[in-house]
């Protein structure tokens, strides 16, 4: 369904900046 497949690629692209905000305040201290 497509509907499910975007949600997927959303939940990927959330996970990736969540990892990315994560890593940036990791590299701050």
């Amino acid at each position: 369904m497509y509907i499910s497949r975007n949600l997927d690629q959303w939940n990927a692209f959330l996970t990736m900046l969540q990892t990315a905000f994560e890593q940036g305040k990791a590299q701050d201290f």
